[in-house]
């Protein structure tokens, strides 16, 4: 009678315990996600004013957001474990642009040896027991898979981004960062337009953390463009789950703001050029034969590689109208 009472006392406990877990779970979850309003995507001139013109390559781009924090300043609801970030469809990012950081350089010594050619942007993170920490972001070499590549470093700490392309949405780039080692409470990332302007050199190396300014002998390309479309304004949404709720993601949109930070599409789009080349040539030149025909349309895009130039549109409907006296037979193929 007493060893049932026991048996069933600790089978009730089990219960309870089982219990407390799966309610004491969600209600952990519950607290995490961003503080409001932390999150803000914001393209920049050197002056550090809103570059609102459709289509150009930005001094630098800033991503910003805050995890809500609780008693002691510990992040609510557990720690941040995956960042995922979708740009808005029609900024680009060309990893070609600037040279790139070999994974062995990377992680070598347990501290990254990346040339500072390969730098492309800063970012600064409140770290838990570490407090605020700086570093460079460096373009890598992607491994296979994997359109591009970023990585961060500093105070010890080494943290991989990777960059893909939702097809499905507009073909706009999503950058993850997985399995974050430490409890961040708060990012801001600047990726820079132009990553060898020398007007970076005060961020460039070691000048991040109060060293001496470095310089870059890469070629000065823009890494950066902002969409062509004045339609709508762009917006970036930026997700995060925890390590109590992994895969449940908190989510938070950020709209393209004007000079008073209200959400506004982009402007200029009369200065975005639109330039495309045909070219059509038979393959026989005897009349009345057959023939094949070759055809070339061509985008340019000379702003592309210019960093005072803007991207070029991308074309709505092609409509290929052949020369009158052309035929086309499908029996014949």
């Amino acid at each position: 009678m007493i060893r049932g009472t026991s048996r069933n006392a600790g089978v009730t406990a089990s219960v309870l315990a089982v219990t407390i877990l799966l309610v004491a779970a969600p209600a952990a979850h519950a607290g995490f996600g961003f503080v409001p309003g932390s999150v803000s995507a914001l393209a920049e001139n050197v002056d550090g004013t809103v570059d609102s013109q459709a289509g150009s390559h930005p001094y630098q781009y800033r991503v910003t957001l805050a995890f809500k924090t609780g008693e002691g300043g510990a992040t609510e609801g557990g720690i941040p474990r995956d960042v995922i970030v979708d740009l808005p469809p029609g900024m680009i990012g060309n990893p070609l642009s600037a040279p790139r950081c070999p994974r062995a350089d990377f992680e070598g010594n347990g501290r990254a040896d990346c040339p500072v050619d390969t730098q492309i942007g800063v970012l600064r993170a409140d770290v838990a027991g570490a407090g605020g920490i700086a570093g460079p972001v460096y373009n890598m070499e992607a491994p296979p898979g994997v359109a591009g590549q970023l990585a961060f470093s500093g105070a010890d700490l080494n943290v991989l981004e990777d960059a893909s392309v939702r097809s499905e949405e507009g073909y706009g780039l999503r950058v993850v960062v997985s399995d974050i080692p430490v409890e961040t409470k708060s990012v801001t990332e600047v990726i820079w337009g132009t990553p060898a302007d020398p007007r970076h050199d005060n961020e460039r190396g070691e000048a991040v953390n109060g060293g001496p300014p470095s310089t870059s002998s890469a070629p000065v390309e823009p890494y950066l463009s902002l969409p062509t479309s004045c339609a709508a304004a762009p917006e970036v949404v930026i997700r995060a789950d925890s390590s109590l709720a992994p895969g449940v993601f908190a989510e938070e949109p950020a709209a393209s703001v004007d000079a008073g930070g209200n959400p506004a599409p982009l402007t200029g789009c009369a200065n975005v050029p639109f330039a495309p080349r045909v070219s059509s040539r038979p393959t026989v030149a005897t009349a009345e034969s057959a023939s094949g025909l070759n055809f070339d349309l061509g985008f340019p895009n000379q702003g592309l590689l210019v960093p005072s130039g803007n991207l070029e549109s991308e074309p709505g409907e092609t409509v290929v109208t052949l020369p009158r006296g052309v035929t086309v037979n499908p029996s014949a193929a």
